[in-house]
């Protein structure tokens, strides 16, 4: 009866450890993307660089995104003004993503992806995405202006 008794204890202890660590996992990744979320609501971004089989970065010349906290994002270039959306994730494999999505509106379509997050701090967020299972990958860079 001891034995059993000990056995129980001891199972009963490894699942509120793994309920813990879970429940610390799902906290830090929270912090994760209201992180992310503070950094692209303040203040707006340039495109500084975007690769997909060839450096277009030239494409975004001129446009300016703001990320609002309503999840619309808007690129400003001249008078054109385009909304779309933005949301972050953070995923099962343990990555934040960041999604775009600003319609079909000629280069800014080229944005409308689920990108990785590679590294974001306050002046600058790096993004991959890997494109059409081929092993391509194209990549983004926002800094704020």
């Amino acid at each position: 009866m001891k034995r059993f008794f000990h056995y129980t204890v001891l199972v009963l202890a490894a699942i509120l450890s793994t309920a813990s660590m879970c429940e610390d996992e799902d906290e830090n990744n929270d912090q994760d993307n209201k992180a992310l979320e503070t950094t692209l609501g303040r203040g707006s971004w340039k495109v500084t660089y975007f690769f997909d089989k060839a450096d277009e970065t030239n494409d975004f010349e001129g446009y300016s995104f703001l990320f609002n906290e309503d999840n619309v994002a808007i690129a400003t270039k001249n008078a054109l003004s385009v909304q779309g959306s933005w949301d972050t994730e953070h995923s099962s494999d343990g990555n934040t993503k960041l999604y775009l999505d600003f319609g079909t509106n000629g280069s800014l379509e080229e944005l409308n992806e689920d990108w990785l997050v590679i590294e974001a701090t306050s002046a600058r967020i790096s993004l991959e995405h890997e494109s059409g299972g081929n092993g391509d990958t194209a990549t983004l860079t926002l800094e704020r202006k």
